[in-house]
């Protein structure tokens, strides 16, 4: 089985999400894995071999270059790489957190919604890979929301996603109704959903029916 996994940051041991993934596929036998993801910085698992990746900074240094857009690359299984991009893309993000630029955000946002980013490369990838799966997070961001559309679209892959946590009372709060949209959309899209803890599969069940049951650890895929 092959499994595409979509994510924001890098496949990344040391942090909860990286952890996350490696905990929810240790163990099982027979699939192959592949990354997609929106960062600079390079993987750090024993799991996965194959990814591809762009950036906000890649889309903006190529914007009038989209064609260009986007790397495919293969790692072994000890190889951990720091590149200057990714260091100063870090900096830039601790920045944008500690003084809430809310700009830098609506420029993101702005950078992915212009799709510039799903082009020949992209395509070739997943279709080079041709997942059986797609594995993903329940997140509103145009990251997720953008790349599970677009592969649903056009190549009709099934959804496999996970609520890791509750972003959807913190958008209501804040009357964000696109993101709350986008939610909706993975949500509606997913062939099985699953979530951290049965209390917020019970939440999210109903707010948006969408049958989720609680995955601790290991995923069953069949």
């Amino acid at each position: 089985m092959r499994i595409l996994v979509i994510t924001r940051n890098a496949w990344d041991d040391t942090n909860s999400i990286g952890n996350t993934l490696s905990n929810f596929f240790g163990g099982i036998d027979n699939i192959e894995l592949a990354s997609v993801y929106f960062r600079s910085a390079k993987p750090n698992n024993k799991l996965c071999k194959k990814y591809y990746h762009t950036s906000e900074t890649e889309v903006i240094r190529k914007w009038f270059k989209p064609k260009t857009i986007g790397k495919s690359f293969e790692i072994n299984d000890v190889e951990r790489i720091d590149t200057k991009a990714s260091n100063n893309e870090k900096k830039l993000i601790k920045i944008i957190r500690r003084y809430g630029l809310k700009i830098a955000y609506k420029l993101s946002d702005r950078l992915w919604y212009s799709k510039k980013w799903s082009n020949d490369n992209f395509d070739s990838f997943i279709e080079d890979f041709s997942p059986d799966i797609i594995v993903t997070f329940v997140k509103y961001a145009p990251q997720y929301y953008l790349t599970v559309r677009y592969l649903r679209e056009k190549y009709n892959i099934p959804l496999f996603t996970w609520i890791a946590d509750d972003e959807y009372t913190v958008l209501k709060q804040k009357n964000r109704e696109r993101e709350i949209r986008n939610l909706k959309y993975i949500l509606n899209e997913s062939a099985v959903v699953t979530g951290c803890s049965a209390e917020i599969c019970e939440y999210y069940n109903s707010v948006f029916n969408c049958n989720a049951k609680p995955l601790y650890k290991s995923c069953d895929l069949s």
